[in-house]
């Protein structure tokens, strides 16, 4: 079974909890219009602050995970920036079709835009986030 988990900023006003990590990383949320990472029970142990469970996380920046991972076995997710062989691509989710799509930075052509696929046959690595690392998008910084 897939396992089904996602990712997100905290909000400003959550920040003071997690300012170690940019990121927060459990189950979505959404009630009264916000959007929330209920947190894994084990994150709250590690951290030692048990009334912190569901971290309110800026809309734009939630991403799911693709249940894949890198060659370094960190995991991938929706608006990560991959490193395939020579070229670099980041992640989204293409409603159309359903599934986790490869967009390409630069020109050049990839065999399959589906990531599992792709990542089957590739050396592939997490160099970044199209959040914290807007540069990487950029083809003239490689």
């Amino acid at each position: 079974m897939r396992e089904i988990k996602f990712r997100g900023i905290p909000t400003d006003n959550n920040t003071s909890y997690f300012e170690d990590e940019e990121f927060v990383y459990g189950y979505l949320v959404i009630s009264d219009y916000k959007y929330y990472i209920l947190l894994d029970l084990l994150d709250n142990i590690k951290r030692d602050d048990y009334a912190v469970y569901m971290v309110e996380v800026k809309p734009e920046t939630i991403g799911q995970y693709t249940g894949l991972h890198d060659k370094n076995g960190k995991e991938i997710y929706e608006g990560d920036i991959l490193q395939i062989d020579i070229d670099r691509a980041w992640i989204i989710w293409n409603e159309k079709y359903c599934y986790f799509q490869l967009v390409p930075i630069g020109d050049y052509y990839f065999d399959s835009d589906v990531i599992g696929q792709t990542l089957e046959y590739t050396e592939t690595e997490i160099i970044g986030n199209i959040y914290e690392n807007k540069e990487l998008l950029n083809e003239t910084n490689r």
